[in-house]
This record gives structure tokens, C-alpha cells and sequence, in this order.
């Protein structure tokens, strides 16, 4: 299949510019630089003291693979669970903290891991009865990612692109045009 640079005759080299605000790549790497930047605020906004941030710090850009453009973010898996909350066990409503998305423990044995066993003795607290506690209670969902990536933060990601890429196409078939 013929690439987006074939199909438009035009050279992927001149989608890189001289000028870095007009750089595909440099307006997607902005982006989401500005966009870990500020996950990584509303997480600590939303986070207790003697967490790990183990979770804020692998907040990365993925490197884009072969002749593509595209913007990947990664980070640990459970981002999810922080941000949507996770229903928990308990017989009751009362006590159970509020949540957004569709995890739950649902039978779930309890488990202690290190970063729940670290945060508990950070907090003084056993790890065996937090543990407990979320199992029966949940996880409340703290919305830090949904804060942030939002309509508006895509809309805006998507008419910087369409700017960059409205110039560097006009450019490029230009400079095809030229040649002939």
C-alpha cells in the first residue's frame, strides 16, 4: 500500500521545516509535552502525600515507529483505575466511594502489593486492614485524566496539526511542482 507521501508526491522529509512551529513532529511532541506536564499536575493535585509516583513518572511520549506520524503517550496501566475508580465489594452502599467507570473488585481476593504496603506504613496505617477496606469501600474516582484530556484539549491538538500540515502540504506540492 502506497503511503500518504507517495500518494501526494511528496518527499516525508519535506514534512520536517526549518522552523520548529511548523515541524509536524515538533508540534506533536509540543503538545504532548504540555500535555504530561499538566497530567502530571492534576495527579499530584488528586494524590496523597507518601505515594510512590511511580505513576507520575512513567508518563512518557512513545517514539513513533517506521514512516509514521502519530503521537502516543504511555504510562502505567492502572491510570485507569486512579482516574475512573473502582467499585467495591461491599454489601452496602454506605461507605463505598463514588466512581465513573466500569471496574469493579467483584469478588476480588484482597491483595497487598509493595506500593500498597509502602503507602500504608508511609501512613502509619495496616496494610492489611486498608487493603480490606478497599476491597469492601472501592477506589474513588479521582478524574485527574479526564480533567485534563479533554474536547478541547483534542480540538486544540487537532487545528494546530491541520495548520502545520495545511502549510507543509501547500509547501510540499509546491516544491513537487517546481520540479517538473
Amino acid at each position: 500500500m502506497a503511503s500518504i507521501y507517495d500518494t501526494l508526491g511528496i518527499s516525508k522529509s519535506e514534512f520536517k521545516g526549518t522552523n520548529p512551529a511548523t515541524d509536524v513532529h515538533q508540534v506533536l511532541e509540543d503538545w504532548a509535552n504540555n500535555l504530561i506536564k499538566e497530567l502530571r499536575e492534576s495527579l499530584q493535585a488528586e494524590t496523597s502525600t507518601g505515594t510512590s509516583k511511580d505513576l507520575e513518572q512513567s508518563m512518557k511520549i512513545v517514539p513513533p515507529q517506521g514512516d509514521t506520524i502519530e503521537l502516543a503517550i504511555s504510562m502505567l496501566d492502572y491510570y485507569d483505575y486512579t482516574n475512573k475508580g473502582v467499585e467495591g465489594i461491599g454489601g452496602s452502599d454506605k461507605g463505598k466511594k463514588p466512581t465513573f467507570g466500569q471496574y469493579s473488585f467483584k469478588d476480588a481476593p484482597i491483595r497487598i502489593d509493595n506500593s500498597l504496603r509502602q503507602w500504608a506504613n508511609v501512613k502509619g496505617i495496616s496494610e492489611y486492614a486498608i487493603a480490606y477496606s478497599i476491597a469492601q469501600r472501592g477506589i474513588e474516582g479521582k478524574q485527574w485524566f479526564d480533567k485534563v484530556v479533554t474536547q478541547e484539549a483534542i480540538l486544540d491538538l487537532t487545528k494546530k496539526v491541520a495548520d502545520v500540515l495545511g502549510r507543509q502540504v501547500g509547501v510540499g506540492i509546491r516544491k513537487t511542482l517546481e520540479k517538473k
